[in-house]
């Protein structure tokens, strides 16, 4: 069985050295570049490199990604420059650039399939009437934006009508105010994967908007994937329409921000039931979850196990949750309760903990050794830990134990 998880974020592509490329396999073009990614951490020669690559290159480039390690200068005058008819795909993490330089970019990219901008050091600020330039981008079907702003709800549809053809749309910390125009879009699109990290809005409208564009988007026809991360707006009404969705194969929420009705577990346990009735989620992820106390409710073990087709269950504890003085007591009821939820389940393969801080108490191995030799079943399921993985989506380093059948 695999080690990987569905939890696991793509690792980001940072090339070893300052360029990484490849060549075009165009017999008639030998020598130039179809594939260019560069960490840009040196100085304006370098750069003035870098650039001469892409301006030389624009014509069968199929792959940039440009990182910035520390803040340089802006790229804006390149930017306006290119023309890269043949391009699939544009990564831009942490350089800088004007929004009217990278619009007139994209307006040059006909074939681009997947865009990636992250910003850091200068959030940008995202007007109608820049937007209004943009020109409609058929091909694009992924769509990662952080750090960005909208000025209101017409500029996040807006957006939204340039790419006809998105299927995978990730927002992280952002300024997205979402209504019910910007659902209606999504409902009568391709998106089948969304996420949204860290949406901050600005005035109690727009988290009423936010709700509503909730209850009409999470009951799409062919939403696979949905992630929700760090979104104190998040209510337990929001996420009723759920279990609505029948074709939600992967679940990723932080429960550390949903403003349950009752205590944690109490509604956990509503929620997870809501899941049984029509559902085929295969990977359910909660962060912000005490998995001591939470596991330890029966009620909670037997609503998961009879989640009919979960592969997979991750559960990531809050950022500070400390060890009881009998810690090891309660490492080992963990494991004992981990171990009845697979036994009760038809489907579970694997159960992965998480801890997202070194202030989080965390099982051991050998505890989970011990509970699963005692009962006689340590030739059936394996116990490993997990190296640290930097998680993209919150930049949390995290350590893992998978209890998987064997």
């Amino acid at each position: 069985m695999s080690n990987s998880s569905y939890y696991d974020d793509p690792p980001d592509l940072i090339a070893k050295s300052l360029v990484d490329s490849s060549r075009s396999k165009n017999s008639a073009c030998p020598n130039q570049l179809c594939h260019l990614a560069v960490l840009e951490d040196s100085g304006e020669d370098d750069k003035q490199q870098i650039v001469q690559a892409l301006i030389d290159n624009q014509r069968t480039l199929e792959y940039v990604g440009l990182i910035e390690a520390d803040r340089g200068p802006s790229w804006s005058s390149v930017f306006r420059s290119l023309h890269l008819s043949n391009l699939h795909t544009l990564v831009c993490d942490g350089i800088e650039f004007e929004i009217n330089a990278l619009i007139a970019m994209l307006n040059q990219c006909p074939a681009l399939d997947t865009l990636e901008l992250t910003l850091y050091y200068q959030p940008a600020t995202l007007e109608l009437s820049t937007l209004a330039s943009l020109a409609t981008l058929t091909r694009l079907r992924s769509l990662l934006l952080s750090g960005f702003t909208f000025a209101n709800e017409l500029c996040v549809t807006t957006m939204l009508e340039r790419f006809p053809a998105l299927e995978k749309l990730c927002v992280y910390y952002a300024e997205f105010p979402l209504n019910r125009d910007a659902a209606n879009l999504m409902r009568n699109s391709r998106l089948s994967h969304l996420e949204l990290c860290m949406i901050r809005l600005s005035d109690e409208a727009q988290v009423i908007a936010l709700s509503e564009f909730f209850s009409l988007v999470v009951c799409k026809p062919g939403l696979v994937t949905l992630r929700l991360l760090q979104m104190p707006q998040t209510t337990k009404r929001m996420l009723n329409g759920i279990p609505g969705v029948p074709t939600l194969r992967h679940l990723d929420i932080d429960l550390a921000d949903v403003q349950w009705e009752a205590e944690q577990e109490v509604g956990l346990v509503s929620f997870v039931k809501g899941l049984q009735a029509g559902s085929i989620i295969q990977n359910l992820t909660f962060r912000g979850l005490d998995y001591y106390a939470s596991l330890d409710d029966g009620a909670v073990i037997d609503a998961l196990s009879e989640l009919p087709f979960l592969n997979e269950l991750a559960l990531q504890t809050p950022n500070v949750m400390t060890a009881a003085k009998d810690s090891l007591q309660e490492d080992l009821d963990l494991a004992g309760n981990i171990l009845s939820l697979l036994c009760k389940s038809k489907s579970l393969n694997r159960v992965v903990l998480y801890k997202a801080s070194t202030l989080s108490k965390f099982p051991q191995k050998p505890t989970i050794d011990q509970v699963l030799v005692q009962n006689e079943v340590s030739e059936q399921y394996s116990v490993t830990d997990g190296d640290h993985k930097t998680n993209r989506v919150d930049g949390a380093i995290l350590t893992s134990l998978t209890i998987a059948r064997a």
